[in-house]
C-alpha cells in the first residue's frame, strides 16, 4: 500500500513538472511555422556613419525578438553578404561596412526567430 502510495505520488508530481513543457512545444512550433509569412520592412535600425560613406550601424536592440542572422542581397538575387548574428548580444551596435562592394542597390534581410526585416540601402 505504502508503495502504490508513493508512486502515485512521484507519477503525480512528474506530470505536473512535464505537462508546461509539452505544452510550450506546441507553441514554439505553431510560431516557427508563421514565422515565414512575416516581413516587416523597417528604417529605424540602420543608422548611417557620419564619417565614412558606405558604413552603417545596425541597432540590434530595436529589433523585435532575437536576431539570428542578416544577408545583404544584390539587385540580381545574389547574397552579398551573410552572416550569423546569434553570438551578438541583443544590445550591440553591429558594424556593417559595404565599402568593398559594388555601386548600386541592395536589400538588407535580418532574420529574428519570429520575423524577418528588411531595407534596402545604396552603395556609393
Amino acid at each position: 500500500m505504502k508503495l502504490t502510495k508513493r508512486l502515485l505520488t512521484i507519477l503525480f508530481i512528474s506530470t505536473i513538472c512535464y505537462l508546461p513543457l509539452f505544452s510550450q512545444t506546441g507553441t514554439v512550433l505553431h510560431i516557427e511555422n508563421d514565422a515565414e509569412q512575416l516581413l516587416e520592412n523597417t528604417s529605424d535600425i540602420l543608422i548611417p556613419s557620419t564619417t565614412e560613406d558606405n558604413k552603417y550601424y545596425l541597432d540590434l536592440e530595436m529589433i523585435d525578438g532575437r536576431p539570428s542572422d542578416l544577408k545583404l542581397v544584390g539587385d540580381d538575387d545574389e547574397i552579398v553578404l551573410d552572416n550569423s548574428l546569434a553570438l551578438v548580444p541583443e544590445n550591440a551596435m553591429y558594424e556593417l561596412d559595404l565599402s568593398n562592394l559594388n555601386k548600386g542597390k541592395y536589400l538588407l534581410r535580418i532574420r529574428t526567430y519570429l520575423k524577418e526585416f528588411s531595407q534596402t540601402i545604396q552603395v556609393f
